[in-house]
């Protein structure tokens, strides 16, 4: 189901293995989102597509069991997967199949429950704010001047990279 161009999780979707009981990858990116409930997706990429959307299936399953962790303790925050598994991230990001790395859109409720809930991680200058949370780090990347080319998110990683 789409809401503003943007899917919304829960609404329908196919079933799939429940990542944190099974480690399995969810390669099916309805039954992704829908083991994502309560979070909004950029539309889904069509085959070759890399920007102005966002793909889940292939996650780690670590990642979406914190994930699935983070919804339930950020109580009516705004949660956004901005990035996951599609293609056009760097090399050294850790997006991609069976990896751990996605993208969240930052919002008011999610940067203030890392604050209290989280540990500091970075030096908290403006090209290093991190916060450690549910053994990820929330790498807060800004729109310029730090080397990245993507808008302002935050970079959920095992490492913070």
């Amino acid at each position: 189901k789409t809401k503003g161009g943007a899917f919304v999780s829960g609404a329908s979707g196919g079933t799939g293995t429940t990542p944190g009981e099974t480690g399995a990858l969810l390669a099916n990116e309805a039954s992704a989102r829908a083991q994502l409930k309560g979070y909004i997706f950029k539309t889904a990429c069509a085959s070759g597509q890399s920007s102005g959307c966002a793909n889940v299936a292939g996650l780690n399953p670590k990642t979406v069991t914190m994930l699935q962790a983070l919804r339930a303790a950020c109580v009516g925050c705004y949660l956004s997967i901005t990035g996951g598994t599609e293609g056009g991230h760097s090399a050294n990001s850790n997006h991609g199949i069976g990896k751990e790395a996605v993208d969240l859109a930052i919002s008011p409720g999610l940067t203030e429950f890392l604050q209290s809930k989280g540990t500091r991680e970075g030096d908290m200058s403006r090209c290093n704010i991190k916060y450690g949370w549910g053994g990820f780090i929330f790498w807060k990347e800004p729109a310029s001047g730090c080397g990245m080319s993507t808008g302002e998110h935050f970079h959920v990683s095992f490492t913070g990279r």
